[in-house]
């Protein structure tokens, strides 16, 4: 008898949906850039490999660049909630 049940293969499932997930930004993510304390700029990379540098040079025109995806995340603190704004961009 296997003691292998329905929650051992939800959990595995979830792991490898999670992995996925991970891998896939990873490989999307070219950088962040950081803009204050309260707004970062997400770059994502085209099919191509962009250097560090490369980022680096066009960090204000990527600053400004329309987003294609932009959001809030607000973390409740007991002494301070912070709220980051953050919008994702292509280079």
């Amino acid at each position: 008898v296997s003691s292998y049940g329905i929650h051992d293969r939800v959990n595995f499932d979830m792991v490898l949906v999670r992995q996925s997930i991970d891998d896939t930004l990873q490989a999307l993510i070219q950088n962040v850039i950081i803009v204050d304390k309260e707004h970062i700029v997400i770059v994502l990379s085209d099919s191509d490999i962009h250097t560090n540098k490369e980022v680096s040079s066009k960090r204000k025109e990527l600053m400004e660049k329309e987003a294609i995806l932009k959001g809030v995340v607000h973390v409740d603190r007991p002494f301070r909630p912070e709220t980051l704004y953050y919008k994702a961009v292509m280079i």
